[in-house]
């Protein structure tokens, strides 16, 4: 049941946060990049820097296509509420983990 809540944490996260960015227009190939750039950091650095090569991905991928600064900032703003929202799913999800693996060992 814990590895469920994990992989349906993951899932949930990256509705949270795209279907925040769609609610601004944001193109699926913008969002896309921005998860990838995510990722490849994590995978060749650390997560921490992965947490900030998705936003700077989607900065940088939307200041090409929009070539406006403060609407590049807009679409990355709208992913960091998007990610504020997904952390907080995922803290909800890491206790539920906690209290079901606290459940089974003291039963």
């Amino acid at each position: 049941i814990i590895t469920l809540l994990m992989i349906g944490g993951n899932i949930v996260d990256n509705i949270i946060i795209a279907r925040k960015m769609r609610d601004q227009f944001i193109p699926w190939s913008s969002i896309l990049l921005a998860f990838a750039a995510g990722i490849i950091a994590s995978i060749f650095f650390t997560p921490l820097i992965g947490l900030v090569a998705a936003p700077l991905g989607l900065f940088l991928a939307e200041l090409n296509r929009l070539k406006n600064r403060d609407e590049a900032i807009k679409s990355t703003k709208a992913y960091m509420i998007g990610w504020g929202w997904a952390f907080g799913a995922r803290f909800i999800i890491g206790i539920t983990m906690i209290g079901s693996w606290m459940l089974w060992a003291w039963i």
